[in-house]
C-alpha cells in the first residue's frame, strides 16, 4: 500500500464521460486512495481553481485543493490547525511549525522565534488564552495594577514574568490568582502564613507581619499592630493573674507611683482613667472614643475599687490601704537601704540570760555588704549598753556605722517600726513582732514581707533568708 507522501502528480486537462464523486475531507480522500493502491494523482487547474482526482473502476474521485499544492500539504495544514493554504505556506516560508506560532509571531508582532520557543517551553504560549481571560482583573487588582498594560502576546508576558522571577506560566497563574505581583512578595507572604494577597497587603498596611497575629486581631476587632501589641502586652502581664484589665491597669499605675505617695480614691480613679485613655479608639461619633471590645472591667463602681485596694494581695507588695485616710499609701521596701534590729542580732536568739555580743552585728553587716547593701542602719535599745561585757565597743561601732539608739523610754521595736515606715526599707530581725501585729495594722499587713530572718552558725557564718528576693517590689512594664 502506498503512503500519501509517495503520490506522484500528473497534470491533466479534463476527464470525460465518467461519473464523479467529490470528497470534501482530505484525510478521507487519501485514505481511500491508499486503500485502492493509487500511486498517481491527477491535477487539473481551471479558473484559478485546482482539483486533485484519480479514477477507479469507472468513477472519478476528486477533491478541491483549496490552494494547496499537494495533498500532503493539505493534510499537514489540517493536522496543524491552519485555516487555509495562504496561512500554511506563509508559515512554512517563515519557518513556523504550527498555526499558533504563525498567529503569535506573524499577527502579534513577535520578531524573535527563539523568544517564542522559550515562552512556549515555559508554558506561556499554551496558557496565554487563560491569561487574556483574567488580564482585566489583574490590571484592576489594587496590588497588581503595576502589571504592564501591553502584554498582547506570550513572549511579552514571558519576559514580564521573568522580571518578576517567575519561571513558568503555572507559577505565574498561581501567584497572580492569589493576588500577588511577584515571586518575592508571594514567598514573603507564604513564609508569614498568608495565602491571599489582599489579606497580606491589608495586614502589612496595619503593621502586622504574621498571619496568626492578624487573624487573632481581626477576631478581637483590633485594627492595627500597635493596638494589638498593647493588647498582647496586657494579656501577657495578666497571664498568671487573671485580673480584669481595669484591675491590671490600676495595679500597674499604682506600682509606678513614687514611694511614699498617698493616693486618694479620686486620684486612683484618675490614674485608671488616664491609663484607659491610651487604649481608647474613635467610635465613629465625632469627638467620642471607647475602650476596645476585648477590654474587661470590674471597677465600674467606687465600692468595687475600694474593695480592690483593700484586699488585693499583689497591691500589698508595694502599698496598703489606710482606712483612716480612705487612701492607698505606696510603700516599696528599698533594696538599697536596710535596717538591722541590733539588739535582736546581738543576742542572736540566745535568750536574755546570755550577754549580747556586738560581733554578731559586725558579722551581719559583713554579710549585708556582700549582698551589696551599703546603706545599713543599726537600731538598738537604749539599755543594750548596760548588758554588754565591753560597753566601750558600742562607742566604736557608733563611729564606724550608721548606728542609732532608741530614745529612752521608747522600745527599740517601736523605734524600729517607725523608722521602717518612714524609710521604707527591709528589716533584718528574727523577731516576728506578734505583739505589734495585734495593735498596729501596718505591722500586720507589712512586716512579714519586709522582714529578713537570719541564722548565725557556730562557725560564725551568717545566713540571710530570702536575699534573692530583695528587689524593688513593682510590676515590670
Amino acid at each position: 500500500m502506498s503512503n500519501q507522501n509517495e503520490f506522484e502528480y500528473i497534470e491533466a486537462r479534463e476527464f470525460l464521460h465518467l461519473s464523479v464523486i467529490e470528497i470534501s475531507d482530505v484525510k478521507s480522500f487519501t485514505r481511500f486512495a491508499n486503500a485502492n493502491d493509487v500511486k498517481y494523482i491527477f491535477k487539473i487547474t481551471s479558473d484559478k481553481k485546482v482539483e486533485f482526482f484519480f479514477p477507479n473502476e469507472g468513477v472519478v474521485y476528486k477533491i478541491t485543493s483549496k490552494g494547496f499544492l499537494t495533498l500532503a500539504d493539505m493534510q499537514q495544514a489540517q493536522n496543524r490547525n491552519f485555516p487555509g493554504a495562504k496561512e500554511y505556506y506563509e508559515a512554512e516560508k517563515a519557518g513556523f511549525t504550527t498555526y499558533q506560532e504563525y498567529v503569535d509571531l506573524a499577527e502579534t508582532g513577535i520578531e524573535n522565534k527563539e523568544d517564542y520557543q522559550a515562552a512556549n517551553k515555559d508554558g506561556f504560549v499554551s496558557g496565554f488564552e487563560k491569561f487574556k481571560s483574567k488580564y482585566d482583573h489583574y490590571l484592576n487588582e489594587s496590588h497588581q495594577n503595576i502589571i504592564s498594560p501591553d502584554l498582547e502576546n506570550p513572549v511579552k508576558l514571558h519576559k514580564y514574568a521573568l522580571k518578576k522571577d517567575i519561571k513558568t506560566y503555572d507559577e505565574f497563574e498561581k501567584i497572580y490568582n492569589a493576588g500577588f505581583p511577584d515571586l518575592l512578595t508571594y514567598n514573603d507572604a507564604k513564609s508569614k502564613g498568608f495565602s491571599d494577597g489582599s489579606v497580606y497587603y491589608d495586614a502589612t498596611k496595619k503593621g502586622f507581619s504574621e498571619q496568626k497575629e492578624y487573624a487573632d486581631a481581626a477576631k478581637l476587632h483590633i485594627e492595627t499592630k500597635r493596638d494589638y501589641d498593647e493588647y498582647r502586652h496586657l494579656k501577657e502581664l495578666n497571664r498568671t493573674r487573671n485580673y480584669t484589665y481595669d484591675e491590671l491597669q490600676l495595679l500597674i499605675a499604682l506600682s509606678n507611683c513614687d514611694n511614699g505617695s498617698i493616693i486618694s480614691i479620686a486620684e486612683a480613679k484618675n490614674l485608671l482613667q488616664n491609663a484607659q485613655e491610651k487604649l481608647k479608639k474613635p467610635s465613629g461619633t465625632e469627638g467620642h472614643s471607647v475602650l476596645p471590645m476585648w477590654y474587661t472591667r470590674s471597677l465600674d463602681k467606687e465600692s468595687k475599687l475600694v474593695e480592690f485596694l483593700k484586699k488585693n494581695e499583689e497591691l500589698k507588695k508595694f502599698g496598703f490601704f489606710n482606712s483612716a485616710k480612705n487612701s492607698f499609701e505606696i510603700f516599696k521596701a528599698s533594696a538599697v537601704k536596710i535596717l538591722m534590729d541590733g539588739s535582736n542580732i546581738a543576742h542572736n536568739n540566745k535568750g536574755k540570760s546570755v550577754k549580747p555580743d556586738l560581733k554578731y552585728i559586725r558579722l551581719v553587716i559583713k554579710e549585708l555588704n556582700f549582698w551589696k547593701f551599703t546603706n545599713v542602719i543599726i537600731i538598738v535599745d537604749a539599755s543594750l549598753r548596760h548588758k554588754l561585757t565591753y560597753p566601750i565597743h558600742l562607742e566604736d561601732m557608733k563611729k564606724e556605722f550608721n548606728f542609732h539608739e532608741a530614745p529612752s523610754k521608747t522600745s527599740a521595736d517601736e523605734f524600729l517600726i517607725a523608722t521602717a515606715k518612714r524609710e521604707k526599707c527591709f528589716v533584718v530581725s528574727n523577731d516576728t513582732f506578734d505583739d505589734w501585729k495585734k495593735k498596729d495594722k501596718w505591722v500586720k499587713d507589712r512586716i512579714d514581707s519586709i522582714r529578713v530572718p537570719f541564722v548565725i552558725t557556730k562557725e560564725d557564718t551568717v545566713i540571710l533568708k530570702g536575699m534573692e528576693e530583695l528587689r524593688e517590689k513593682v510590676i515590670e512594664v
